[in-house]
């Protein structure tokens, strides 16, 4: 007998009869029964439900997502992407494997208390077990969830989700599950008296409650133990445990295991086979916690160390074996309480912690930190502390000690003592502290303070600060000389200062309080009163060539240049106003209008009122008119000439010497005149020439404009805003929210820690450097901008750009353009603004979730792009995919084979395959979604948004 409904949109129940029955459905959410007879049942398009009954049925759910009823002689039938299909196996009789038919994702055991086995497919599927039976489960290809009951109890199941990144349930019953081939990602775990093994791949085994054996077997894995007495095997694994006391193996697998042991008294065991291993426990009150060493290893054998905050044990003559307990320092309350060889000797927390201090009485110790990111401190001896790689902090305390940063901006502190702090590679900061130390800058920009005492200061490569305080003795700075344009050390002479902000907190020395002096080829830099100096090693030995191993003194509302320093050197006691040091003539005008000619030498002019005319000569000259219309003529030499009117005019000629013109107002530099310094107390811009200029600001909120050159600019404090311009030139804002211009990518900026909120605007394809916040594309042209590990604030231009936050909570607009956006957290805000935008997934991106989101937190995005050489997931609704754009109510998505699209249900595939995507559309409350997936991607329907 044959069923022929009349086509409909609805949803239809339709039941067969005793007879071999033909019903088809049409369209709609169908209900089908096939009755007796041998049927053929088909549900068309719509999510149907269709019951096979008696009889050998054939069963053809169609487009939509499916639900079969079946038992052992009925036959389903399922295209590909024909939907999210689930077939329940119901047969109360039956004990043999059923294999899942092609294209049919999910299977449910049904079945009254009958062992039942299944072999999956290979789609990601989900399986779940007889609630009341022991099954056994295969995943077989693909990433499948496997749960031993449907209802979590009952039964005691073996399963295995062969190849894929698979997560397997075992619920109630004693459960034997396998993780198995392949180097998928397992997830597993299981509530009673379980054996769990990971086998290949990376996997997470949770044995729950009851006595547990876990065995990671190959690969990287993770191992719970969980409540009750449980024996975790792990290989190269971590072995957490739980709250139970618990015995960690140390030789099954032998490798480089990490072991937490939790909550309770813990045992770990470490041998010569052990290799590297770590213990991370918990420190609480109470806990005896120990380690035990196997057969063959007496105290005789074994050496401890204090390295970073861990305490390490070391098999002499073993070279790969150590057993770190980390963070063993970090807490008065020890993690570790005793450790027991095989010769019965027991050590007591106290005894291995004088056993790596060396000889009793000694004190002094070595520490060695890691590469990662740690508080190092030594004692009252004279310790050795090697920082390694990482942003290390190292106190050396008492004793004279001898600190090694390494890589990574670390901060060292000598304490009491005569020390030597070593900062190693990238820029760190150097706190001498009390007595007379050493402090060795090595490569990157360095921050130095020697402290009280006479001491060395060395920066090394870089662009460095060099501190002296009143009351921190008599200094030697030492250094190789250079242009200071790659390498540029900057002497600030300061009253105080809060340690760890130097910037608006300091007060600075007034000029007037420092005299310069040449001693040989040495500059001392010594006060008018007080016993405190800076003696400058070799100062004048390479000035013919402008190399100079310091390019800066920094004072109270001044910085001078190696020009105005030279023309400040005294041979001997000065008298005011400050002369060079070849001989020359100091002359004072009248309040008329004075002309005032210099000599060969150095001279110092001073035209006080009137209009006055300076004219310097030959030799270094300092030319001030003072109040008036005054002329400055510097002639041959590095001349010095002050500018407080915008009457003042200066005349140089060319090849006459590096020439400084220091500007109580806004000044742009005339012909010939190479440097600009800004003076006063009040904001004003600088602007250079066409020559390589050197400007430096005052401390207030600057303008500074490079023109052509090769210029270096310094805004000091303030809010500067500083533009190269042609060439390529070097920019350092200083303290204060400063904005940058970057046109060349031989252009250069720097940033300390904790100056500001700072701002690049660049017209080429440009990464932020460190310490800065914000960068912003102007121009016309489309380009690349990366930020760094701040949360950066990125702006694109109305061209075509690639923006890439790379990591930290980064707000990142397109604005015009047809954009790339790259995020890497999920958690960055990003606007696409105008144009047709993609959303990048970054390397490290591995699940992306709308529902997650605030409605403001991704908009203006049209595409998502998962291509990132991992297998990535994104998940959206229907409102949340539409929120994603103004523009367009059609998102596509591109993706990589291992790529997933979760959506809810009831998207319907129109399009299969045009142009290499598939269309999947969804009509609800009014509004229609269309999303494009390429044909790598799986996609996946369900109730995700409830999950």
């Amino acid at each position: 007998m044959s069923f022929t409904p009349t086509p409909t949109a609805g949803d239809d129940i339709i039941r067969g009869d005793a007879q071999p029955d033909v019903i088809d459905a049409l369209q709609g959410n169908d209900t089908i029964y096939g009755g007796g007879g041998d049927d053929e049942l088909l549900g068309g398009p719509g999510n149907d439900k269709l019951f096979g009954e008696e009889g050998n049925d054939r069963l053809l759910g169609g487009p939509g997502d499916d639900r079969y009823e079946i038992d052992r002689t009925d036959t389903v039938i399922e295209q590909l992407n024909e939907g999210n299909d689930t077939v329940y196996f119901r047969d109360d009789t039956f004990t043999g494997t059923y294999n899942m038919t092609a294209n049919v994702e999910n299977l449910v055991l049904v079945g009254r208390f009958n062992n039942m086995s299944a072999f999956g497919n290979g789609l990601d599927n989900r399986i779940f077990g007889n609630n009341t039976g022991n099954d056994t489960v295969y995943g077989y290809i693909g990433d499948d969830y496997i749960q031993g009951d449907f209802a979590y109890f009952g039964g005691s199941n073996s399963f295995s989700g062969n190849t894929g990144s698979d997560m397997l349930h075992g619920g109630d019953g004693n459960d034997v599950i396998w993780g198995d081939q392949g180097e998928g990602r397992d997830l597993i775990y299981s509530l009673a008296d379980d054996m769990l093994f990971g086998d290949y791949g990376n996997d997470i085994l949770y044995g729950q409650a009851g006595a547990d054996t876990l065995d990671g077997g190959l690969g990287n894995d993770t191992l719970y133990g969980g409540a009750g007495n449980d024996v975790l095997n792990g290989g190269f694994d971590l072995l957490p445990a739980g709250k139970e006391a618990d015995l960690f193996g140390s030789n099954y697998f032998p490798g480089n295991d990490t072991m937490s042991g939790g909550a309770g008294d813990d045992t770990y065991l470490f041998g010569r086979s052990s290799r590297s291993d770590r213990i991370v426990d918990t420190a609480a009150t109470g806990e005896t916690n120990q380690v035990r060493f196997e057969a063959g290893v007496i105290a005789a054998d074994v050496a401890v160390r204090h390295e970073g905050n861990d305490l390490n044990f070391y098999i002499v003559g073993f070279i790969d074996n150590k057993l770190s307990v980390v963070d063993y320092f970090v807490s008065s309350v020890r993690p570790l309480t005793t450790a027991t060889f095989s010769d019965g000797t027991v050590w007591t927390s106290a005894e291995f912690e004088a056993a790596q201090l060396g000889p009793v009485g000694n004190g002094d110790r070595f520490i060695r930190g890691t590469d990662g990111n740690e508080t190092l401190t030594g004692l009252g001896g004279n310790d050795t502390i090697d920082g390694k790689d990482g942003v290390d902090q190292i106190s050396g305390g008492d004793g004279n000690d001898y600190l090694l940063g390494g890589a990574g901006r670390d901060v060292l502190m000598g304490g009491n003592g005569n020390d030597v702090l070593n900062g190693g590679g990238d820029g760190d900061r150097l706190l001498g502290g009390a007595g007379a130390d050493t402090l060795l800058g090595d490569v990157g920009d360095d921050f130095l303070d020697g402290g009280t005492g006479n001491d060395v200061l060395d920066a090394g490569s870089g662009q460095n600060r060099l501190i002296f305080q009143l009351g921190d003795g008599q200094d030697i700075v030492r250094g190789i000389a250079t242009a200071g344009v790659t390498d540029r050390t900057t002497i600030e002479l300061v009253k105080s200062y809060a340690v760890g902000s130097l910037g608006s907190s300091a007060v600075y020395i007034a000029p007037t309080e420092v005299v310069l002096t040449r001693t040989g080829d040495d500059l001392l830099i010594d006060r008018t009163d007080g016993d405190d100096s800076v003696t400058v090693e070799n100062y004048f030995s390479s000035s013919a060539a402008n190399l100079y191993p310091i390019h800066s003194i920094w004072l109270a509302g001044t910085a001078w240049s190696n020009a105005d320093i030279n023309a400040r050197v005294v041979a001997a006691t000065p008298t005011p106003p400050p002369v060079s040091s070849s001989p020359g003539t100091t002359q004072i005008g009248t309040d008329g209008n004075d002309v005032l000619t210099g000599t060969a030498g150095a001279d110092n002019l001073f035209g006080r009122a009137g209009d006055d005319y300076l004219k310097g000569g030959a030799g270094n000259d300092f030319l001030n008119g003072e109040t008036g219309k005054d002329l400055l003529e510097g002639g041959a030499g590095d001349d010095v000439l002050v500018v407080d009117s915008v009457l003042d005019a200066i005349t140089e000629r060319p090849g006459e010497g590096t020439d400084t013109v220091q500007s109580y107002i806004s000044y742009a530099l005339g012909g010939n005149v190479e440097n600009l310094t800004l003076i006063g107390n009040i904001a004003i811009s600088a602007t250079g020439n066409e020559l390589e200029n050197y400007l430096v600001g005052n401390g207030l909120n600057n303008v500074m404009l490079g023109r052509s050159g090769n210029d270096v600019l310094y805004g000091d404090a303030g809010d500067d805003f500083l533009n190269g311009e042609l060439g390529q030139d070097q920019m350092f804002g200083g303290v204060g929210n400063d904005t940058v211009i970057v046109d060349d990518s031989g252009d250069y900026v720097w940033e300390a820690v904790s100056e500001g909120t700072d701002t690049v605007q660049s017209y080429i394809s440009y990464a932020l450097q460190d310490n800065f916040e914000n960068l912003i594309l102007i121009g016309g042209t489309g380009v690349v901008a990366n930020g760094n590990t701040l949360a950066n604030v990125i702006q694109g231009n109305d061209a075509d750009n690639r923006i890439d936050g790379m990591g930290g909570l980064d707000s990142l607009m397109g604005n015009g353009g047809n954009d790339r956006l790259t995020i890497h957290t999920g958690q960055e805000r990003v606007a696409g603004g105008s144009g047709f935008d993609t959303l990048q997934f970054g390397a490290d991106l591995g699940f992306l979730n709308l529902a997650g989101l605030s409605g403001t937190s991704l908009t203006g995005i049209e595409a998502i792009d998962m291509r990132n050489g991992n297998a990535s997931t994104a998940r959206f609704s229907l409102n949340q995919m539409l929120a994603l754009s103004t523009e367009s109510d059609t998102l596509k998505i591109d993706g990589d084979a291992g790529d997933r699209l979760q959506i809810g249900t009831g998207w319907q595939l129109g399009v299969s395959g045009t142009a290499g995507y598939d269309q999947y559309s969804l009509t609800e409350g009014g509004q229609t979604g269309i999303v494009l997936v390429g044909q790598n991607v799986t996609v996946m329907m369900g109730d995700w948004m409830a999950a």
